[in-house]
């Protein structure tokens, strides 16, 4: 496994012109294939970051055949290495790195590893009872055992997440790591079929914790009457676009029933539908 080129650092004390930039890369047998081959790749072209074609050796990445090799290897450095092959070495990056030819064994990892994968998923699917079951109806089952509860953001050390209200050990949500074929269907469903709470200062950070599909697929809220009624939660409502209820709970001393019309267009406003219900829960 010969090495077939490798790219030097540029330092401030040693600028080079962009000759000498072009004579910082050895080529050695067969560079002219290595070249042609990645001036096949688009600039933009992603490497699939995973640990599946990520070399075990420190500091490397595997592909379509080749290893870039470099201390502290990050995706972006490897995509700037590949351009600038692309453009037949015009311009070096300011790292040092090496691009050697993976061995055959090597080569057939990643098509082997994607193969095995891909061989459980056809069995679970096809030995699986639950799998085998119509769509329809295993959104039903994945629906009696995700949905149903009401979520508390908390904020321990500084980090956002979730607990089941009055039932901290369930289980329910392992559901989602049985496999990938349950998740992908059954992913959502914790955030469509499910009451969410946070206090005002959580909420903002948390929602900023999720993926622009999970906060569209969030379906409930709660909030206490002073944050309704104050408008603060416009500042969020706004991105929740499946939000369809809120539940805004209330004690004895903020009863104000002449003010609950208000608070519901506010609501509605807010989150741009007109069809959002608003139910006020009183608290003892």
């Amino acid at each position: 496994m010969g090495v077939y080129a490798a790219l030097y650092p540029t330092t401030s004390n040693h600028k080079r012109s962009s000759k000498a930039s072009t004579k910082a890369i050895r080529h050695t047998q067969g560079a002219t294939e290595k070249i042609n081959m990645l001036a096949k790749l688009p600039a933009n072209k992603s490497l699939g970051w995973t640990p599946v074609n990520r070399h075990p050796g420190c500091g490397s990445v595997k592909h379509l055949g080749y290893r870039v090799t470099k201390p502290q290897v990050t995706e972006r450095d490897v995509k700037a290495i590949l351009h600038g092959y692309m453009k037949h070495c015009e311009a070096v990056p300011p790292v040092e790195a090496a691009v050697e030819r993976c061995t055959k064994e090597e080569d057939t990892e990643i098509p082997q590893q994607l193969a095995q994968s891909l061989n459980i998923t056809e069995n679970n699917t096809r030995e699986s009872p639950l799998l085998r079951l119509p769509p329809a109806l295993r959104q039903k089952i994945f629906g009696y055992v995700l949905r149903g509860k009401t979520y508390s953001v908390c904020q321990p050390r500084n980090r956002p997440i979730c607990i089941i209200e009055g039932s901290p050990k369930s289980k329910n949500l392992q559901l989602l790591s049985v496999g990938k074929q349950i998740h992908d269907e059954a992913s959502m469903l914790p955030f469509k079929s499910n009451v969410f709470y946070a206090w005002p200062h959580l909420i903002a950070s948390w929602l900023d914790s999720l993926t622009d599909m999970q906060k569209a697929a969030i379906g409930a809220l709660r909030m206490n009457y002073p944050e309704a009624r104050s408008g603060r939660s416009a500042c969020y409502l706004g991105a929740l676009s499946g939000l369809r209820h809120v539940y805004v709970t209330y004690t004895p001393e903020n009863a104000a029933s002449t003010e609950r019309n208000h608070i519901v267009k506010k609501l509605r406003d807010s989150v741009g539908n007109s069809d959002l219900k608003a139910v006020f829960c009183r608290l003892e």
